[in-house]
């Protein structure tokens, strides 16, 4: 494997604090070679394959925001970003035959190109009154994605644009509480694994593969928190209500030979109701404790070809943290997690 990395920064001050131009330019590369050799016997049979898997992965981001204070409790940030990704993934399966020759597999053999541009601008204001702060802003994307097998001269594009709202309130009170009121709008993009169409072949009977039609995940996100604060320490609980739409999930299907082929689908959407809690306390100078935990109840449904996948689960997680001052410069720290 191999990766490279570039970034250039630029940083613009002015006579106000708080005004501020920012522009960054990244680039990096990742690449790795893959190789298998698949030796299966039986009784009165061997089968002998091998794999190769070429992947490279290009990214380029270019970023710029720009902060200015209209007073001391009124701010705008505005901002441009691009994103463009390229994956190249050349892949090949080959298996060895009576005639002592390595024959290549056509099911099994092509080359995937998937670009992906992603072009965004984003409006944020804030402010504050005596007690109250106030920030609300969106952002908008415009996506545009290609995908090609060169082999099989197969192409497919998508472009789609899409809208990104977020709100946040909360207000001070004089004994140290607060509450917090917030919505937003995110995007999670599949992963490169999900994305390319072929990345293991285990067996003569299991192939996995990635899907290029996968498409991003969306979630709409309402909290209400209340934040205590004390000298020594901090408590943030809240209650949020998620709703989750094209959340990806794997299918395993067989076909008529008894092969298995597992890939992934935008499935199902998700409502989920809970509460979060994150605690931190400074029982001594040399003793600090800290917990977060999260109960929630969510219910997914899906269908694929006809068949309903249903569930509803109620689970919880949860972390606890102590840490000792032992020396001046030595500290001594245990953890303990817990997950239904």
């Amino acid at each position: 494997g191999e990766n490279i990395e570039a970034n250039l920064n630029f940083r613009r001050t002015f006579k106000s604090e708080e005004q501020l131009l920012t522009a960054d330019v990244r680039w990096f590369t990742r690449g790795d070679l893959e190789k298998a050799d698949l030796l299966e016997l039986g009784n009165t049979y061997s089968l002998n394959q091998r794999t190769e898997n070429l992947e490279s992965n290009q990214n380029w981001l270019v970023q710029t925001d720009y902060v200015h204070p209209f007073s001391e409790n009124l701010k705008l940030e505005t901002g441009l970003k691009a994103t463009l990704r390229r994956i190249n993934n050349d892949y090949r399966v080959e298996e060895f035959n009576d005639s002592t020759q390595w024959e290549i597999l056509d099911q099994y053999n092509n080359n995937f190109v998937f670009d992906e541009n992603v072009y965004a601008a984003y409006l944020m204001v804030g402010g504050q009154v005596k007690r109250l702060s106030l920030q609300g802003g969106i952002r908008a994307e415009y996506t545009d994605i290609t995908t090609e097998l060169t082999r099989t001269n197969e192409k497919n594009r998508k472009q789609y644009i899409s809208f990104f709202p977020s709100a946040h309130l909360s207000y001070e009170f004089a004994s140290n509480n607060s509450i917090q009121l917030s919505y937003s709008r995110r995007i999670s993009r599949p992963r490169f694994r999900n994305l390319i169409p072929f990345f293991s072949l285990t067996d003569n009977r299991n192939f996995y593969s990635g899907n290029p039609d996968v498409n991003p995940v969306f979630t709409h996100s309402a909290e209400l928190g209340h934040l205590k604060t004390w000298d020594n320490g901090t408590l943030l609980s809240s209650i949020y209500y998620r709703h989750t739409e094209g959340i990806i999930e794997r299918i395993s299907r067989s076909d008529s030979t008894g092969l298995i082929t597992t890939f992934p689908i935008n499935l199902s959407t998700q409502d989920a109701v809970g509460l979060e809690l994150s605690f931190s306390y400074n029982l001594f100078k040399w003793w600090r404790v800290m917990l977060s935990a999260n109960t929630y109840y969510a219910i997914t449904d899906g269908d694929y070809e006809g068949q309903s996948f249903y569930a509803e689960a109620f689970t919880a997680q949860g972390r606890f943290t102590s840490k000792w001052t032992v020396l001046k410069k030595l500290d001594i720290q245990t953890a303990f997690m817990y997950r239904a």
